[in-house]
């Protein structure tokens, strides 16, 4: 029996990072149908470089889940909450900071040519940074137990970005893919 348990949570564990693999190739596949070769190789370059601030919850969801697991629901949805708030001000200052220099160091470090990722970049950022604030509720659903939830409520957001992306990429090109991501 608690073998069962243990397979049925960990399928949730893959389900989730099954569709987050499946939002991410979807975007890509639209990215690849509409765009020209050298905006999708912008927008590559900008995702990438936008996403490197989903490192700073990344690391922290390694610490607040097994804390999380071992507290009751109370007390783990006070460490949830509180870990949002210390991410989303710090991922928010380096989201600004990174907005701000993105179009100067992209030039500097590449060149003018490749100016349009960082309008990628400062497009994306207010997304991503709300969706790295979030990551301490990932795992605080699936430190209680709940981590069916989790792939539930991220069926809304893959359809949605599918349907916004193929038409945003369709008549926005890059900047539409940029939204998209956002």
């Amino acid at each position: 029996k608690t073998n069962m348990l243990i397979l049925n949570y960990a399928k949730n564990f893959y389900v989730i990072g099954l569709l987050g693999h499946i939002q991410e190739l979807t975007l890509k596949t639209l990215s690849a149908t509409f765009l020209t070769s050298s905006n999708l190789a912008f927008f590559s370059q900008g995702e990438a470089s936008a996403k490197l601030l989903n490192r700073i919850p990344d690391s922290l969801f390694v610490i607040i889940y097994p804390r999380i697991s071992k507290l009751s629901k109370e007390d783990s949805s006070e460490i949830a909450i509180r870990s949002f708030k210390i991410i989303l001000l710090i991922v928010a200052l380096i989201g600004i900071l990174l907005t701000l220099i993105a179009k100067p160091l992209i030039i500097f470090l590449y060149g003018q040519e490749f100016g349009p990722s960082a309008t990628v970049i400062q497009i994306a950022v207010p997304g991503l940074v709300i969706l790295a604030s979030c990551m301490p509720f990932v795992a605080y659903f699936e430190g209680i137990g709940k981590a069916n939830l989790v792939p539930k409520l991220q069926l809304i957001p893959i359809f949605f970005q599918a349907l916004i992306g193929y038409f945003m990429i369709n008549k926005y090109g890059l900047d539409g893919a940029s939204l998209t991501l956002s």
